[in-house]
């Protein structure tokens, strides 16, 4: 904002209309905040861009730079080197590893917990029918250290299918290319992608996320800042959060959200509601303390994303949980 004494100034030289004019210009300012998501086109991933898109960040007084990821280890590493302020809905084995490393990251909330929101299928044609078929065969994840690898590795554990050769495909789009010219033999998605087409008879789903039992109550996917952002300005980071759950009421309270959505996927309005509802149900998309940690940190273990001395004592300290009500 403009200093008091160059405010009087202006008043005096060109009367109070120049010095409204300069006042409102500079008090209207957004704070700019880098965000990365870490992956694209999903409902839960869409939350800063369709907050964007109706006001809601600009009200908190923020200008958000937004840039998206594909899974894994991706949005750690733009958070790690400074490209970034927060990362939304991480994978929680990578930043896991990441802070066992001695990462500066600090955990602010839940993004999203259960795995109701993904799944598994091959083209239409393929001879696989089921996860047991697929020992010797591609299935895909995303990247290293994100949900999808997880709950990819917890479904084979539970159904106790082994000598699978699970592959980082990269985000939900390459892998769909990869999977419909024969580089991958299952593929990964995240609701809505596929389900048109699963509905239309082009591919079949095979699995869903939402078949691993233990995994029901536990977050999967968290919202990590950087420490450099969170000490330098932790009120920004406060109001971005503030902005992110009201960015959610509204992406289940205002039918615009429905539009856009589904304008951006070639969905109609129904058939985006009818894939939010099934897959992200509100309960699932709340930014209150991570779920189920001391599950994540086991599966973390046994994955080798941590050192076997990692403890729920350890991460406490990087707990910076955040209310953004």
């Amino acid at each position: 904002m403009l200093p008091s004494s160059f405010i009087g100034f202006l008043a005096s030289r060109l009367g109070p209309s120049a010095c409204a004019i300069a006042f409102f210009a500079t008090a209207s300012v957004a704070e700019p905040i880098k965000v990365v998501v870490s992956q694209k086109d999903g409902w839960d991933a869409s939350v800063v861009e369709l907050g964007t898109r109706a006001g809601i960040f600009k009200d908190q007084g923020l200008d958000v730079e937004l840039l998206f990821a594909s899974g894994g280890g991706e949005p750690i590493q733009a958070l790690i080197s400074g490209s970034v302020d927060i990362s939304v809905s991480t994978g929680f084995l990578a930043t896991l590893g990441a802070i066992a490393k001695g990462a500066p990251l600090e955990i602010v909330s839940s993004a999203f917990t259960g795995t109701s929101d993904v799944f598994w299928y091959v083209p239409a044609d393929s001879s696989i029918r089921s996860l047991a078929d697929t020992p010797g065969r591609s299935v895909a994840f995303t990247g290293y250290g994100s949900s999808s690898q997880l709950i990819l590795l917890s479904l084979l554990e539970q159904n106790k299918i082994a000598n699978v050769k699970t592959v980082a495909g990269g985000n939900p789009a390459a892998i769909q290319t990869a999977v419909m010219s024969g580089q991958i033999d299952v593929g990964f998605s995240l609701a809505p992608m596929n389900l048109l087409a699963a509905d239309e008879g082009k591919v079949r789903i095979i699995a869903r996320g939402g078949e691993v039992i233990a995994m029901k109550d536990q977050t999967t996917r968290i919202n990590v800042v950087s420490t450099r952002a969170l000490t330098e300005k932790p009120d920004t980071i406060r109001r971005f959060m503030r902005g992110l759950n009201r960015s959610m009421d509204f992406m289940y309270g205002d039918e615009r959200a429905l539009q856009w959505f589904g304008a951006m996927h070639k969905l109609t309005v129904e058939q985006t509601r009818r894939s939010r509802d099934t897959y992200h149900p509100r309960e699932a998309m709340q930014t209150a303390a991570p779920r189920n940690l001391a599950l994540t940190i086991a599966q973390a273990k046994q994955y080798k994303y941590v050192p076997a001395d990692f403890s729920l004592e350890k991460l406490a300290p990087r707990m910076r949980l955040i209310d953004g009500q």
